[in-house]
């Protein structure tokens, strides 16, 4: 199953409970979808660069896309 995982940080920077949240695939849309129900606005979220990540921009939030590796993976689909 799909989901979503979020680790949040407190004002001091501290971690605390991380959530998950079921999805309905790894797509811009799931995403967007998630990032409103679920991320406050004014949010800022720190994630790969996959393209389903464009939709935390899309639901109103601040994507901070980390590079995490300069080789793409290789046989997975593309997500859109």
């Amino acid at each position: 199953m799909p989901f979503a995982a979020a680790l949040l940080l407190d004002p001091a920077g501290q971690s605390v409970p991380a959530r998950s949240t079921p999805l309905t695939g790894f797509t811009r849309k799931a995403i967007t979808a998630c990032g409103s129900a679920h991320l406050s606005p004014g949010s800022q979220v720190a994630s790969g660069e996959l393209p389903w990540y464009a939709g935390v921009g899309e639901a109103g939030r601040q994507h901070l896309p980390v590079v995490l590796d300069v080789r793409k993976p290789s046989g997975l689909p593309d997500f859109v």
